[in-house]
């Protein structure tokens, strides 16, 4: 592993950016500090890879390991293909969506995302590399 990237802004509500808040878990896991890069602007999908990317770019990173929900990794991987990002998706083996109860709505969100997107992609709109 070259570099872990770790993305993800501050929600509504929250004290720390998502990307901080792994960076910390991944510091105790023992990773590098030098080795760890973070982007904390983000709030969605699209922008985390966009973010990403630019770091890519910076650090002369030319691939990468997608590592999200499966129920996710569909619609993440091809916004990495669309951004400019060779990916390789790395889902993780277990979800936070365990019964149907909390899998319906997340695959019915991702299911609406995922066209939502396709139908933005069909008319020539896609999200770009961040400048790095």
């Amino acid at each position: 592993m070259d570099y872990l990237i770790l993305t993800g802004g501050r929600g509504e509500g929250d004290t720390q950016a998502e990307a901080e808040v792994a960076r910390q878990y991944a510091l105790q896991a023992g990773v590098p500090g030098e080795r760890i890069l973070t982007e904390s602007v983000s709030t969605i999908t699209a922008e985390n890879l966009s973010e990403a990317c630019g770091l890519m770019r910076q650090h002369g990173l030319q691939s990468a390991f997608i590592v999200s929900d499966p129920l996710h990794m569909q619609r993440a991987m091809l916004l990495a293909r669309d951004i400019g990002i060779r990916a390789h998706a790395a889902p993780t083996p277990t979800s936070r969506y365990r019964s149907w109860k909390s899998k319906g709505p997340s695959l019915a969100y991702e299911t609406f995302f995922y066209l939502s997107y396709l139908a933005t992609r069909s008319l020539g709109l896609r999200p770009q590399c961040a400048a790095g």
